[in-house]
């Protein structure tokens, strides 16, 4: 879900600077929540961790580049 958010979001900001950071943080959630899948019951509970601290990171970069944009407005 936090992967089509992101390219949600991605899609609504065209045109403006930090756009590439959105996509690239959906991107990356998409990329772990594979790896979920694929390695499903064995390494779930490694996935799960990783994919909490990796996606909260890439979270507060684009919060931060979209605070940034708009401090510019």
């Amino acid at each position: 879900m936090d992967a089509f958010a992101s390219f949600a979001l991605a899609s609504s900001m065209k045109g403006q600077s930090g756009n590439w950071i959105v996509v690239l943080n959906g991107i990356v959630s998409m990329v772990l929540s594979f790896l979920f899948i694929i390695d499903w019951p064995h390494g779930s509970m490694i996935y799960v961790g990783l994919f909490v601290g990796i996606s909260l990171f890439f979270d507060g970069i684009m919060l931060l580049s979209i605070a940034n944009n708009v401090k510019k407005l």
